[in-house]
């Protein structure tokens, strides 16, 4: 549902955010994320963050020739702050130039009948909003708020859970989804200097109480591990984004070689049944043929790139060993035989 239409464009000339905008420009060399002429769509919750990056984008509106809508999810978690949060957000965007949107949405059903996290219910239900809206009005790109700090936090939370080269990658400043781009311009900002702007410019934004409870793996992260880690290293959420940043370059390196070598060594592919060729898969070096079996695990799964890293040495083991073996990874039952190597989906008992 839109708002009346935006006004002008917001302008902001403190020191702290004009060091927020260099950060921003920087990464935009990089990556290319704002062009000329876009149409951008902001996820805005009214938080910090987010209301930090539509004051950014107003101040770049009239360099790149922008246009700018702001839409807003309800969650439906939070009745009275979720209410606040809205009418927050139907007020601030127009004062930034930005026409306004916003839906509802029962997460907390959305969660029961996906059979996943109020997190990821959450996470799925707001992106899906966002890249519908971002059609239906012309918009090419959609922006997310994601700072310096989410990225250390994301690459930690992947190390703990257990990952490999794309898990450490972290959250990519740009990547497609269907015609929408979604970029993420506040990437190499720490969550301090955002905060600083909002103190220093008297900028008004609205509180997510869950962000300050330890009932999420992410929020336990930020509360209690991180603050440790700074005790032997003042500078770890720079660290662990310096490794994300690594991770990301060798990542792109390696993927498309790797999609070559699965496309080279399958046989079958049809839902939850990956079939390989163990031969070829021998002639791959280690590097390739990991990458290889993590993805028939992944095909097989239903599940891209977001499942765990699978024990890939193991796998690798019987490979090379030429041997008829089976192996039993989460969800996913691995044969091999006759020089056929099998992925295959097993049913969930009960």
């Amino acid at each position: 549902m839109p708002n009346a239409q935006s006004s002008r464009p917001f302008r902001i000339t403190s020191p702290e955010f004009k060091r927020i905008l260099d950060r921003v420009e920087r990464l935009n060399r990089q990556e290319k994320l704002i062009q000329k002429k876009d149409f951008i769509l902001l996820g805005f919750s009214g938080g910090p963050d987010s209301t930090v990056l539509m004051a950014v984008l107003s101040a770049l509106a009239r360099k790149y020739s922008l246009r700018l809508a702001a839409a807003h999810l309800h969650h439906g978690l939070r009745s009275r702050t979720a209410d606040r949060d809205l009418r927050f957000c139907l007020k601030t965007a127009p004062r930034f130039g930005f026409s306004f949107f916003f839906e509802k949405e029962d997460v907390r059903a959305l969660s029961r009948k996906k059979k996943i996290s109020l997190e990821d219910a959450g996470r799925m239900a707001r992106y899906d909003y966002f890249v519908r809206l971002a059609r239906r009005l012309g918009a090419n790109k959609v922006a997310t708020a994601h700072t310096l700090d989410d990225q250390a936090e994301t690459v930690l939370m992947r190390i703990l859970r257990g990952t490999g080269l794309r898990g450490i990658s972290g959250i990519p400043a740009r990547r497609r989804l269907g015609r929408v781009v979604l970029i993420r311009p506040l990437l190499g900002c720490p969550k301090k200097e955002l905060l600083n702007v909002l103190r220093t410019q008297r900028m008004g934004f609205v509180s997510d109480e869950t962000n300050l409870r330890g009932n999420f793996t992410r929020n336990r992260i930020r509360k209690e591990l991180l603050p440790i880690m700074e005790k032997y290293n003042p500078s770890a959420r720079q660290a662990l984004c310096n490794l994300a940043e690594m991770g990301s370059v060798m990542w792109t390196y390696l993927e498309p070689r790797a999609e070559q070598a699965f496309r080279r060594c399958v046989l079958e592919e049809k839902k939850g049944h990956v079939k390989l060729n163990s031969k070829k898969l021998c002639a791959l070096p280690s590097v390739l043929l990991r990458e290889v079996l993590q993805k028939a695990y992944e095909q097989a799964l239903g599940i891209f790139g977001r499942a765990a890293y699978i024990p890939v040495s193991l796998i690798e083991g019987f490979v090379r060993s030429g041997e008829s073996k089976e192996a039993h990874l989460p969800e996913v039952r691995v044969l091999q035989k006759n020089g056929v190597l099998v992925f295959a989906k097993q049913a969930k008992k009960g």
